[in-house]
């Protein structure tokens, strides 16, 4: 996924940190990733046991910043 985004040009780049996806990176992953749901972020432990057990990928608008990210 990773290489996917970089190649892509995915990913907004600021002082050195290339973390945040840009604008039209969720229409970009159209196609590559199923949504299951679009909601209001689950409990911290909810996400970390979706993480560890690698069954999950989360897309989070980041408000007021005009970004997204993805864990």
């Amino acid at each position: 996924m990773n290489q996917f985004l970089e190649s892509s040009h995915l990913y907004e780049c600021a002082g050195g940190d290339c973390n945040n996806l840009v604008l039209r990176a969720p229409e970009a992953l159209t196609g590559l990733l199923v949504l299951d749901a679009e909601m209001a972020p689950p409990p911290l432990a909810t996400m970390t046991a979706a993480l560890d057990a690698e069954s999950s990928l989360y897309l989070a608008h980041v408000h007021d910043k005009g970004h997204f990210v993805y864990v």
